[in-house]
């Protein structure tokens, strides 16, 4: 799927239903990085896995900076529907959520191990 933020195009995907939950892969990263959890969480979710700005599937050779990033992660909540309970963000990931305020998430959790899987319902 795409949608169009801040005079880019982001790719994503939309798997599952229940609580929206909304991936965040790191730098030099897409969504793919997710594939395995994605089919865990879908289970229990509804999975949102975006690639960033110049990333993967997204629009490729535009301006790029975390703030950008950022700002495209809240420009995507809040022009798809993607209302995130859950965030779920990886290395580079963590800084673009933590920055772009998306919609208070209730629980915000930081992988960057397959342990940390353990607080969600899987």
């Amino acid at each position: 799927m795409e949608i169009q933020v801040n005079d880019i195009t982001l790719h994503y995907v939309r798997v599952g239903n229940g609580q929206p939950l909304l991936l965040l892969h790191g730098n030099g990263e897409d969504h793919t990085i997710f594939t395995d959890l994605i089919a865990l969480l879908a289970r229990h979710y509804t999975v949102y896995a975006l690639d960033s700005r110049d990333h993967g599937q997204s629009s490729r050779n535009v301006p790029i900076t975390y703030q950008l990033m950022a700002d495209d992660v809240l420009a995507f909540t809040q022009r798809s529907t993607c209302r995130p309970s859950v965030l779920w963000a990886f290395r580079m990931g963590q800084l673009w959520a933590c920055s772009s305020r998306v919609s208070n998430p209730r629980s915000c959790i930081s992988w960057s191990s397959p342990v940390a899987i353990s607080p969600l319902p899987v």
